[in-house]
């Protein structure tokens, strides 16, 4: 299988992919739920933007999303606390879909803060993904600054580590274009063009290319 033609060039085809799962030894199941999440990532901001610009998810949550889902609304919050400790932003799963935001992840967001960025890719992760998992009672909030979202031990809620991983690389995809990825690009680039830190960029990059071949697989099958 050869690789697919992308704007910036010709990509990883099934033979590089293949050799990294034999050393990453994971489930297939869990390798395809990724290489799905990040299409799905990728197509949803593709809906809005063209394929290599940067996605700003305050622009987003401000338009787009509050004004396509009916269940769906947000506010800006001077304080915002999740079990006694404060948090960046926070979703509650009730008859609708509400994203609180901190007044100061708000201002970080607007100037480009990485960190700041990422948290509300995240919860608008959760938005897109887990309605229909999640009842009147659950909930899920953004990490306290200077946790790692990435944390398997990290459970808010009823809300489970899965879910947590799922927001995590959907995150990923938003920020940082499939049409951007290759085996060439470097990770300090990508985060400057893209606005995320460089270790979110060598990240995405390695997750991306590590799931290319089912990537292909999933656009070919279309």
């Amino acid at each position: 299988m050869n690789g697919f033609l992308h704007p910036i060039g010709k990509l990883h085809g099934a033979t590089h992919g293949k050799a990294r799962i034999k050393n990453m030894k994971l489930p297939m199941k869990v390798l395809r739920n990724r290489a799905n999440l990040l299409l799905r990532g990728s197509k949803y901001r593709n809906r809005y933007i063209d394929p290599l610009d940067r996605f700003e998810p305050i622009h987003h949550i401000e338009n787009e999303l509050s004004s396509e889902r009916r269940d769906f609304i947000y506010r800006y919050v001077p304080e915002l606390e999740y079990l006694g400790c404060p948090v960046e932003a926070k979703v509650s799963f009730q008859d609708v879909v509400v994203m609180h935001i901190r007044d100061q992840t708000l201002t970080e967001a607007r100037f480009g803060v990485t960190s700041a960025r990422f948290t509300l890719c995240h919860e608008i992760a959760h938005v897109l993904l887990h309605r229909r998992t999640m009842n009147k009672r659950l909930s899920g909030a953004a990490l306290p600054r200077g946790m790692n979202h990435s944390s398997s031990s990290f459970q808010i809620h009823e809300t489970n580590a899965d879910m947590e991983r799922e927001a995590n690389l959907f995150a990923g995809a938003l920020l940082i274009p499939l049409e951007a990825i290759s085996v060439k690009a470097d990770p300090n680039a990508l985060a400057k063009e893209y606005g995320t830190s460089p270790i979110a960029a060598r990240e995405a990059r390695l997750k991306a290319l590590e799931v290319w071949w089912l990537i292909e697989e999933l656009r070919n099958g279309e």
